[in-house]
């Protein structure tokens, strides 16, 4: 799916930016502890996207939501993959 079709697409888009606030909601709840032990993830800003979209502060970027689901979020699914793996190795 090309950009334009995702935007276009009000169901694939709600969706993705509902998943997005979700992604940051549960952010916060993520301990600082372990925040400080992962500080490549950028906690503050996951946050801040999802305050951003909740609030729909001037509006919302469709270019920077692509951006985020394009470059970010595998990116992230990658590192909490990692911290998952490592956790569970723990128990």
């Amino acid at each position: 799916m090309d950009q334009e079709s995702f935007t276009s697409h009000s169901l694939t888009y709600d969706a993705t930016l509902r998943n997005l606030e979700l992604i940051g909601e549960a952010a916060t709840r993520i301990p600082d502890e372990v925040r400080q032990q992962y500080p490549e993830i950028p906690w503050r800003l996951i946050v801040a996207t999802r305050n951003r979209l909740i609030h729909a502060y001037l509006g919302i970027d469709d270019d920077t939501v692509w951006s985020i689901i394009q470059d970010n979020i595998p990116e992230l699914l990658e590192q909490l993959l990692v911290i998952k793996t490592q956790k569970l190795g723990e128990q």
